[in-house]
């Protein structure tokens, strides 16, 4: 998972955003809020975590189970895609 150049989480007010700056904009949207979870998920992300590492990471820091945490992080995952707020990386 790559994150397109030029978006950023900001916790503005009590509410996480994912803001696409400057020319970004022109390939997602803008603005996207996103809850405590998916800003999580995100910052691990972020950190170049895989899916399998963020859901131990995740099953690690909470309470859930893991076929929610699965299942969440996968439909995120397909949502960012979605969006265009990640992109697939290029192989060599």
């Amino acid at each position: 998972m790559k994150i397109r150049d030029g978006i950023v989480l900001k916790n503005i007010c009590g509410t996480w955003l994912l803001i696409a700056a400057g020319e970004t904009s022109e390939h997602c949207k803008y603005v996207r809020e996103v809850n405590d979870t998916f800003a999580w998920y995100w910052k691990e992300i972020e950190q170049g975590r895989t899916k399998e590492e963020i859901v131990a990471d995740t099953l690690e820091r909470f309470d859930v189970s893991e076929e929610l945490v699965r299942s969440d992080i996968e439909e995120y995952i397909r949502s960012l895609y979605a969006m265009n707020y990640l992109i697939k990386e290029e192989t060599k």
